[in-house]
């Protein structure tokens, strides 16, 4: 005698992929900020040896206080540079290597002119960087998770996340609406095709509902009922 056994079935909770999506998003947030971001942080004398060494292809430099290096190809191939050589993804980082702190701009951007001069560096640039960019990229996955929060919970609101247990935010949120027969009503019997007799039959009932009285004085009856048979999308709503 076989016993009939219950399929196991994996359900997945709304909670579930929420948290998954937050611990991926801590685990990288740390992963980033403690390995990338320690490793490309360099002092000024550090950045100026690899100039001299005509590793530093491009240099940016925000509000004239942060500099960011992009390191040559043959640069990123030597030893003491693959820890910035790779994301954390394994794939090729494109820049930028290294972000340093300046001191005074001016200097700085003849240094910068003279290594040009020298060809041992490609190009350079001074840029006005917003700080709002910075907060945006620290916030962003915190403003991930509340979109998939949001998401999920107005899937479950409207009923989406399947069972009746979504419906529980729909308490007290009627869908009554007051119904208007002069505006509401926009198909007459001119509009149904084929079929008069039943038209016809269909439309007594109706004459009958609206003016009782003129069948009633007539000794008629009001009909209990009209039963419309066919396949689904031949008018008979």
């Amino acid at each position: 005698m076989s016993e009939d056994k219950k399929p196991n079935g994996i359900k997945f909770s709304p909670w579930w992929i929420t948290g998954a999506i937050l611990f991926m998003l801590i685990v990288l947030n740390m992963i980033g900020g403690s390995t990338i971001q320690d490793y490309s942080k360099i002092s000024v004398s550090q950045f100026d040896d690899m100039l001299k060494r005509g590793e530093v292809q491009k240099v940016i430099v925000y509000n004239k206080t942060k500099a960011e290096a992009y390191l040559t190809e043959k640069a990123l191939k030597e030893k003491k540079h693959q820890k910035v050589a790779k994301d954390v993804f394994g794939t090729v980082n494109k820049g930028p290597h290294y972000t340093f702190d300046i001191g005074n701009d001016e200097l700085f951007q003849k240094e910068l002119a003279e290594a040009v001069k020298k060809k041992q560096l490609v190009s350079y640039d001074f840029q006005q960087k917003s700080d709002w960019s910075e907060y945006f990229i620290n916030f962003l996955p915190l403003i991930i998770l509340i979109g998939v929060w949001l998401y999920f919970m107005r899937r479950m609101a409207s009923g989406g996340a399947g069972g009746g247990g979504g419906q529980i935010f729909n308490i007290g949120k009627s869908k009554a609406r007051l119904f208007d027969e002069k505006n509401d009503v926009k198909v007459t019997f001119k509009d149904v095709a084929g079929l008069e007799g039943a038209k016809e039959e269909v439309q007594e009932i109706v004459e009958f509902l609206k003016n009782p009285e003129k069948y009633t004085a007539l000794g008629g009856k009001i009909p209990k009922g009209a039963l419309l048979v066919g396949p689904p999308g031949t008018g008979k709503t």
